[in-house]
Order: C-alpha cells, then structure tokens, then sequence
C-alpha cells in the first residue's frame, strides 16, 4: 500500500510539473521542440546583461593583475 501511495504522490508531482511547464511556455513563448526563447523585444535588456559581463571581467582582470 505505501509503494502505491508514494506512487501516486509522485504522479501527482509530475502533473504538477508539467502544468508549470506549460504555463511557463506560453507566458515566455518557449519552442516546446527545442526549447529556445523567443526573443521578441528585449533588446535593452539584453545590452544591460553585456554591460554587466564586461564590468564583471574588468573587475575581475583588475583583481587578478592586483595579485599578482
């Protein structure tokens, strides 16, 4: 009997999963084939996210030169 309730709980798991899933897929439009993102109009966003890598390398080349 506890093998098939825990079963149950876990199947339960799973479709709570799978509805996360789904519902993040049409809120962010994810590919369900490939699972890439559609990136429809964050441009700005993704220039913020370049900025943030190159400062971050700066600070760490400085750090390292400051090291040595």
């Amino acid at each position: 009997m506890r093998g098939n309730e825990r079963e149950k709980e876990f199947n339960g798991y799973k479709s709570d999963i799978r509805d996360l899933i789904e519902a993040l897929s049409e809120q962010s439009k994810v590919s369900k084939t490939t699972g890439d993102c559609s990136d429809v109009d964050n441009d700005d966003v993704d220039d913020a996210s370049n900025e943030d890598v190159e400062k971050d390398t700066q600070r760490k080349s400085e750090s390292k030169r400051r090291r040595q």
